[in-house]
C-alpha cells in the first residue's frame, strides 16, 4: 500500500510541518500586533486549518492550544498568562478556542475522508494495473499454437511487464542434468547453447528452484554473488544486478527455467511476486498444451502417411489380384485347348482307317464347338 498523507501514516512529519506553520503564524501575529495595535487572530486561523488538513484533528488541537497560550502570553498580557486587559479579550480567546476546535474536527474528518479516498483510489489503480498485466500475459500465452511461440511469449511478457533488461528460457534435458537455451533476449548467446547444471554448483538457483518448485529472487549483484557465487560468475549475466529464476513445472516436474535479469538492484513487491507465480503457472500450461498439440499433430501426420502408404499397397495388391485372375483365366483356356488337342491327337493316332479318322475328327469337333451332332 503506498504511503498516505493521513495522520496514521506520517504523524511525525505532519506534526513538524504544523509546528513550523505555527511559528510562522506567531511571527505574523506579532508583526500585525505591532502594526495595528490589536490582536485579530489573522495568522493563527490559517495555520490551524493547514495543520488540520495535513495531519488531522490531533495536530490541529495542538496548534489551537499553542495558539491560545501564545496569544495570551505574547499579545493579551505580554509576559503573563490568563491576565486579560478586558472581557472582550477573554471572550475573543474563548470564541477562538471553541470555534477553531469545531473547525479542526470538521477539517480533520474531511482530511481523513479524502486520505481514505486517495488510498482507495491508489489501491484500485494498483489492483487494476496488476489485473491488466496478468490478463495481457495470460492472453498472450493463451493464443500461442506452437511450443516455440509459447517459449517466446513466456520470455518476452515478463521482460516487458517487469521492465527487465535481459532474459533466457532454458529447457531441461530428460536426464535433468543439462539446460539448453531455447529463447534468449539481451544476451550474446545462441539458441542451442547448453550448460551442465554441475557447472553452477549444487546450490545454484536452478537446483534450488527445481528442488523447491518456487521462484528464486536475487535483489542485487551483491546478494546473488554472496548466495550463488558459481552461478553468478558462470554465465553472461555476471554483470547484471537483480535477477529471477522461475521454474516451469508440468505436473510438479520441472521441464525448464525462465531467467529474468535486471540492470539495477530491485526490491520486488507483493504484486510482482503474484505476477511471477502467475507467469510460472501460465507458461507451464501453455507449454504443456502446445507440446500435446504438436504430439497429436505428429501422430496425425504419421497416421495419414501410413494410411496413404496402405492405400498404395492396397491398389498394388488389387492390380496384382486382377493380373493373377487374368493369368488364371488364360491358363485355364490354354489348358482346355491343350486337353482337347491331346484328345484329338490320341483319337487320330488310334484310327486305322479313313472312316475312323473322319469319325474322330467329327467327334472332337462336336466337343470343341459344343454341338449335339456332327457329320462329315
Amino acid at each position: 500500500m503506498p504511503p498516505s498523507s493521513g495522520l496514521l501514516h506520517r504523524p511525525a512529519r505532519d506534526m513538524l510541518v504544523s509546528l513550523a506553520v505555527f511559528v510562522l503564524a506567531l511571527w505574523a501575529e506579532l508583526l500585525l500586533d505591532q502594526w495595528t495595535g490589536r490582536f485579530v487572530f489573522v495568522a493563527f486561523a490559517p495555520a490551524i486549518a493547514i495543520a488540520a488538513w495535513l495531519g488531522g484533528a490531533a495536530p490541529a488541537f495542538v496548534l489551537i492550544l499553542l495558539s491560545a497560550i501564545a496569544a495570551d502570553y505574547f499579545l493579551f498580557g505580554p509576559g503573563q498568562l490568563l491576565r486579560f486587559g478586558s472581557g472582550v479579550e477573554a471572550a475573543a480567546l474563548a470564541v477562538f478556542l471553541i470555534g477553531w476546535t469545531v473547525v479542526a474536527m470538521i477539517t480533520g474528518a474531511a482530511a481523513k475522508r479524502v486520505s481514505r479516498e486517495r488510498q482507495d483510489k491508489l489501491a484500485a489503480e494498483r489492483v487494476a494495473a496488476q489485473a491488466h498485466r496478468i490478463a495481457q500475459s495470460t492472453a498472450a500465452l493463451g493464443q500461442v499454437r506452437t511450443s516455440a511461440e509459447a517459449i517466446a511469449a513466456a520470455l518476452h511478457e515478463p521482460l516487458h511487464w517487469l521492465r527487465a533488461g535481459a532474459g533466457v528460457f532454458f529447457l531441461l534435458s530428460e536426464d535433468r542434468l543439462r539446460i539448453c537455451v531455447a529463447q534468449v533476449a539481451g544476451y550474446q548467446i545462441s539458441e542451442g547453447d547448453s550448460w551442465d547444471l554441475e557447472t553452477f554448483g549444487d546450490g545454484s538457483p536452478f537446483a534450488e528452484s527445481m528442488r523447491r518448485l518456487t521462484p528464486i529472487v536475487t535483489a542485487s549483484a551483491q546478494s546473488r554473488g554472496a548466495e550463488y557465487a558459481e552461478w553468478s560468475n558462470a554465465g553472461p549475466w555476471r554483470d547484471r544486478e537483480a535477477g529471477l529464476i522461475l521454474p516451469i513445472a508440468i505436473e510438479r516436474r520441472v521441464v525448464g527455467f525462465l531467467q529474468i535479469d535486471f540492470d539495477t538492484p530491485r526490491e520486488f513487491t507483493v504484486d510482482d511476486h503474484e505476477y511471477i507465480h502467475s507467469i510460472c503457472s501460465r507458461a507451464a500450461q501453455a507449454l504443456n498444451r502446445t507440446w500435446w498439440h504438436e504430439s497429436v499433430e505428429r501422430a496425425r501426420a504419421d497416421a495419414e502417411t501410413l494410411k496413404a502408404r496402405a492405400d498404395l499397397e492396397l491398389i498394388e495388391r488389387q492390380r496384382t489380384e486382377v493380373a493373377l485372375r487374368s493369368s488364371e483365366t488364360r491358363y485355364r483356356a490354354l489348358a482346355t485347348r491343350t486337353t482337347r488337342l491331346h484328345a484329338l491327337t490320341a483319337s487320330l493316332s488310334e484310327s486305322v482307317s479313313v472312316t475312323a479318322v473322319a469319325k474322330a475328327i467329327v467327334e472332337q469337333a462336336r466337343i470343341v464347338v459344343g454341338a449335339a451332332e456332327g457329320e462329315l
